[in-house]
């Protein structure tokens, strides 16, 4: 019986992986459950971040049809948020995609990685306050919809999760997905507490 149930476990987190990496049609909502199954099961075991950073990227780059998903890292000793990984990008990019948090914090992503406030611009075409638009983002992306998710430890900057697509308008996400979207980064959290 025990083989049974340790083997029916490792089939049900092999099919969540499955369809997380592989979905077949499966609503955005669906692959944002499993993703929120397959990190939870992996916290609780090896708590891998490396693992974890790829079951969210894959799983919110599915659900959505994302163009990119970067995943950035907040630096203590220069004040800079930097990406370390992601989708859809190359390695320049990555070196590219980087931020100050020293004051003053004015634009967009210092406000979300120094506040812990989650943002998301449907269409920066119409956005009012086109000037919180950093230049360095307005040289290097020509999104025109976006989703910002930060991460604050100890009440402090920690990391951030940027989410995109090319046409505004185009990321259609709903206030239910939002909160799964919120749910997934809380777990991301949890994983850090653990370690």
């Amino acid at each position: 019986d025990k083989t049974l149930v340790m083997g029916t476990e490792l089939n049900l987190e092999r099919t969540l992986i499955d369809e997380i990496i592989k979905p077949k049609q499966l609503p955005p909502e669906k692959i944002l459950h499993n993703a929120f199954l397959a990190i939870g099961k992996e916290i609780q075991t090896t708590n891998n971040i490396g693992e974890i950073c790829k079951l969210y990227m894959d799983s919110v780059s599915n659900a959505f049809n994302l163009e990119r998903v970067i995943i950035c890292l907040y630096d203590k000793k220069t004040r800079h948020m930097n990406a370390k990984m992601g989708l859809g990008i190359t390695d320049q990019f990555l070196q590219q995609f980087s931020f100050s948090l020293k004051p003053p914090i004015k634009n967009l992503f210092q406000v979300a990685s120094a506040k812990g406030v989650d943002i998301y611009i449907n269409d920066t075409k119409e956005y009012e306050k086109k000037t919180s638009l950093p230049a360095w983002y307005r040289q290097i992306i020509d999104a025109e919809t976006f989703m910002l998710f930060p991460i604050t430890y100890n009440k402090k900057p920690f990391a951030l999760f940027y989410l995109d697509k090319n046409k505004g308008n185009d990321l259609v996400v709903g206030q239910e997905n939002i909160k799964k979207l919120q749910a997934l980064k809380s777990l991301c959290v949890k994983s850090i507490e653990k370690r």
